[in-house]
């Protein structure tokens, strides 16, 4: 997970303006545009569903319209960017989990294959993004907030079988966790170096969220996995609490 913003913006970096150029109007129109697709997909697989879609709709336009903000305010290159795109893709699967969630849809594979799907996309965004000299603070934080979003709407899932409970919710909290912290202990505000172990734990902890979903995983399995999930989660959580207490001192 990019717990940390990166500080180079670009040497294309430019003031966002509203206008249909402008990289938040770009996301907006492209949130628009895959929100049929997306629709079409809920449908699909909840049958027609009111509480589905609007389930998904609902996310989504929370999603984008925190996104579009974020980017009228203070854009950090002149054009949206295809590695901004994947991100928003990838916030798109996770609405349509969201929807699978409000419906409870008898397709254990489907979400498992919409999961797997969204979590083969993280990484893509920042190759890209390196690729094309266009990393950002912004794209850093969005593709952030996607794995978060993602790691909890799969432990909330999760967290309905039997064999996993309240256990699994663990693993769908603790960056939602790391940011209250940081509200009320100012000592951990700040920007953290970029550790691949970070990012490898929350692709570690995604991949756990999303085998112990798989029907004929045995039990005895996917609660080894969550232990050790959970585990390296509180190592690298503390390994960056640590780092910045240091660095207040």
């Amino acid at each position: 997970m990019e717990m940390s913003f990166i500080a180079h913006e670009g040497e294309n970096r430019s003031k966002s303006r509203l206008g249909p150029a402008s990289p938040g109007a770009a996301l907006a129109i492209v949130a628009v545009l895959g929100s049929l697709p997306m629709v079409a997909t809920i449908v699909a697989i909840t049958g027609r569903e009111a509480e589905a879609v609007i389930a998904g709709l609902g996310f989504l336009a929370a999603g984008s319209i925190i996104a579009c903000c974020a980017l009228l305010r203070d854009a950090p290159h002149d054009r949206l960017g295809i590695a901004n795109v994947v991100t928003l893709v990838r916030l798109l699967v996770v609405s349509v989990l969201v929807a699978c969630l409000a419906a409870r849809p008898d397709g254990t594979w489907t979400f498992v294959a919409l999961a797997a799907l969204a979590l083969s996309l993280d990484g893509v965004d920042g190759w890209i993004a390196r690729r094309q000299n266009m990393t950002s603070r912004f794209g850093a934080r969005f593709d952030m907030e996607a794995d978060s979003a993602l790691a909890l709407v799969l432990a909330i899932h999760a967290s309905q079988a039997p064999e996993f409970g309240a256990v699994a919710l663990l693993l769908g909290v603790p960056r939602y966790a790391f940011g209250f912290a940081m509200l009320v202990l100012p000592r951990l505000r700040g920007d953290l170096p970029d550790r691949l172990s970070r990012k490898a734990v929350c692709v570690f902890q995604i991949a756990t969220l999303i085998a112990i979903q798989v029907p004929f995983l045995p039990a005895s399995v996917g609660q080894t996995l969550v232990a050790v999930a959970l585990v390296s989660l509180a190592l690298s959580f503390g390994r960056d609490i640590q780092w910045l207490r240091r660095r207040r001192a």
